[in-house]
């Protein structure tokens, strides 16, 4: 089955809040912005263009990086909402008259920079035979179930995946999830997963992480000079 069509929608709205009161996305890594890395990896993609979604203070400094480093694949940001799924709405809106309602859409967090370029055509791939895809991996350590300080329990782990980025929809079916579900949701699927839908796993890598926290920022740039 050759590859689907497919756009990227990059959540970037997010504030920081657990990197020490500054943007992350906008910390330099081995000479430019971490966002930039993530924009990289989009391009060297499959996919045919990508939305970015703006943290609103920071908008004319994420449009320059996205049109320095997203070349031709570059549509356009906007600006991002109150919560995560306002703002994944905002972008999956801004692809409307690119895409139709049928094309494949992966969304991707602007703070997973080292996501392999194949792991988008793959999740792309497995959405459109399936509907939904997620990229995950599964659980390594063992996991405790803690009450008041103190283990209760030990929890099987064997079914157990970490949620990644990117997951990818039909950009119809996400939007119409998204709009009904709650704002307290933390993972696009779940909007799906809500109306019955059953996400395929698609194998995940421990190099697409996330960056939370300062220290995270030592991990990346090692990883980066690694992968060079």
């Amino acid at each position: 089955m050759p590859l689907p069509e497919y756009f990227v929608v990059i959540a970037a709205a997010g504030k920081s809040e657990r990197f020490g009161g500054k943007n992350k996305l906008l910390a330099r890594v081995l000479g430019k912005p971490l966002l930039s890395c993530t924009i990289e990896r989009v391009r060297k993609s499959s996919a045919k263009g990508f939305v970015l979604v703006s943290n609103s203070d920071f908008e004319d400094e994420y449009k320059s990086i996205a049109a320095r480093y997203g070349g031709e694949k570059f549509i356009k940001t906007v600006t991002g909402g109150a919560t995560r799924r306002m703002s994944v709405i905002n972008g999956l809106e801004a692809l409307v008259g690119f895409a139709s309602g049928d094309s494949i859409v992966l969304i991707h967090d602007g703070a997973r920079p080292l996501c392999p370029p194949e792991l988008f055509d793959l999740c792309a791939e497995k959405a459109q035979q399936s509907d939904s895809a997620v990229v995950a991996i599964p659980v390594a350590d063992t996991l405790k179930a803690v009450d008041n300080g103190k283990i209760v329990s030990t929890v099987e782990r064997s079914n157990l995946w970490r949620a990644q980025t990117p997951q990818g929809f039909k950009l119809d079916v996400i939007l119409k999830a998204l709009k009904q579900a709650p704002d307290s949701i933390t993972d696009d699927s779940q909007a799906v997963e809500a109306m019955g839908i059953k996400p395929v796993i698609v194998r995940g890598t421990a190099q697409n992480m996330k960056i939370t926290y300062p220290e995270d920022i030592k991990i990346f740039e090692a990883l980066l000079r690694l992968l060079a």
